[in-house]
């Protein structure tokens, strides 16, 4: 089935590198704890290095045995090995999930090169570049806030593009499988999204049938070794292992949460859709049109390599909604592991639209741009490193205009930039399309560059948490007698609290008149530092 690809050119992946730094590391440590999950998964690295056991996920004093089944150990031993290196801090918090956004960010360009290329590699350094500036991915509880959601998107796109260079190149399967035990010892659950994804694809495409035992077999032999852990832990905690799998049972089937479970999946995917409209902005404008594009042409190209990678990308992005639109627990962050599928698909888009003249593309550019200019996503007022994600609205509006009405002013933008697309095809049927395609990709990467540059320059933030917690622990070292309980609001995030005063200070979640608080309610004694 191997197609012979010419390969993209050499200063892609420099370049996509050279970008990505700031982008991704640019002042990692300048800015308080953001999300109480990145202070959660530190602080757990944190007891492991100074408890010296790398075997117990513990948290001030509390066995996480959830955690233990669904979300280790991986990650926490290679946070705890930077924390051994390079010390406690906010780069020890956040370096393992930037450094995994560009490596995100370098797979999906890799993935993209797998597809039949344009001139230079055009697809490709595409995919990349969407994905680099793609604002959700970036920041919003991702590659600059120390969670594991940047991954799991990696892992996700390395297992994609291990398969599909293993079935185009009868190659082996040990790198895809190893990849698949990676996934199992950082986020159980969603390992059941490539191996879905693989067999709808096996069960769809009659070709790769004769490589499904080997598929099956290697997996055999090379998958077990992300049940280690598992196993081991099982043994030693078999009933709290039984009441992990039923809450994850509950969840997955709809139990969990309570409602009408048959209007859910809808309702969930029309939630996710709001969220990656905001959070891919503008490039979500385009997914739709080029995952339409894609189906056409994967189906139309069935028996080449080209049309296998293409299904791939369906099936994988297909696979995480409907994966997630069952999860009865719902958070924006979720739908992450789908960008870099979306990501691939819209530069392999695009990039087909810069080599073909038909009209229907030109239509297609002028309804994308005649919803950037109407569609108001903020920009400016959005502090995606001050303010905790969940507490983000991630909204988009329209504009609105007194005497004319969003509606019409938006068939009138289309129907205007339109007839000048049409007209600028006719006059130019050579060049026309490429430049009107390579036109609407500069714009929209402009216009994203914008929306991931511009926190970059505002970094410098210190949280009242934070500041609270120097004062605290100034007063706590220096003798002088503080004043508990200190009341919080619930706003502030428990696991946030937690992070800052857990070590040293006892904290409670309690619920009054004045509605929830968590209040700080005194100092630890040495004997309880001790016994943790």
């Amino acid at each position: 089935m191997s197609d012979e690809l010419p390969r993209p050119p050499r200063w892609h992946i420099p370049l996509l590198i050279l970008l990505g730094l700031p982008i991704f590391f640019y002042g990692l440590g300048s800015y308080s704890v953001v999300n109480g999950d990145e202070g959660y998964y530190h602080s757990v690295a944190v007891q492991m290095v100074e408890s010296g056991d790398w075997f117990t996920l513990d948290y001030f004093g509390q066995h996480r045995v959830y955690d233990t089944f669904m979300n280790a150990p991986l990650q926490y031993w290679a946070r705890a090995v930077l924390i051994t290196l390079f010390g406690d801090n906010l780069w020890t918090m956040r370096l393992l999930s930037a450094s995994f956004g560009l490596l995100t960010v370098l797979a999906v360009y890799r993935l993209g090169a797998e597809l039949k290329p344009s001139p230079n590699g055009r697809t490709a350094l595409f995919a990349g570049l969407i994905q680099l500036t793609s604002f959700q991915f970036v920041y919003l509880h991702s590659a600059r806030t120390g969670e594991l959601d940047s991954i799991v998107a990696f892992l996700l796109t390395a297992t994609a593009l291990c398969f599909l260079r293993a079935v185009k190149n009868d190659k082996s399967f040990v790198p895809h499988h190893l990849c698949l035990a990676a996934l199992l010892t950082v986020k159980l659950p969603v390992v059941a999204i490539p191996v879905l994804a693989e067999l709808l694809l096996f069960a769809t495409s009659p070709p790769l049938r004769s490589q499904f035992k080997r598929y099956v077999l290697t997996g055999l032999a090379v998958v077990p070794l992300g049940l280690i852990w598992h196993m081991f832990q099982a043994s030693l905690l078999w009933e709290d292992f039984l009441g992990v799998a039923d809450k994850m049972s509950a969840e997955a089937s709809g139990a969990k949460g309570g409602g009408d479970f048959t209007g859910r999946p809808l309702e969930n995917l029309r939630w996710y859709s709001d969220k990656l409209l905001f959070g891919a902005f503008p490039w979500s404008l385009a997914m739709l049109p080029a995952i339409g594009a894609t189906i056409a042409a994967a189906f139309s190209r069935a028996r080449s390599a080209d049309g296998l990678g293409l299904r791939l990308l369906l099936a994988f992005a297909v696979i995480v909604w409907v994966f997630f639109a069952f999860v009865s627990k719902r958070f924006s962050w979720y739908i992450l592991p789908a960008l870099p599928f979306l990501a691939v698909a819209c530069g392999w888009w695009v990039s087909s639209l810069a080599q073909s003249a038909k009209h229907v593309g030109a239509v297609l550019i002028a309804g994308i741009l005649a919803l950037m200019v109407w569609l108001r996503v903020p920009i400016s007022s959005l502090r995606p490193l001050v303010d905790r994600t969940p507490s983000i609205p991630m909204e988009s509006s329209w504009v609105e205009l007194e005497r004319i009405g969003t509606t019409p002013g938006i068939l009138v933008t289309f129907v205007l930039i339109a007839a000048g697309a049409l007209l600028f095809i006719r006059a130019r049927p050579k060049a026309g399309s490429a430049i009107l395609a390579i036109g609407l990709f500069v714009l929209m990467l402009g216009v994203a560059g914008v929306r991931v540059a511009y926190p970059l320059a505002t970094l410098e933030n210190v949280s009242q948490l934070d500041d609270l917690y120097q004062r605290m622990e100034s007063s706590r070292k220096s003798g002088e007698p503080i004043r508990y309980p200190v009341a919080l609001p619930e706003s502030m995030g428990f696991l946030r609290i937690q992070h800052y005063f857990g070590r040293h200070y006892r904290v409670e979640r309690r619920v009054g008149p004045r509605g929830a608080q968590i209040l700080i309610v005194g100092e630890k004694v040495r004997a309880d530092l001790e016994k943790e």
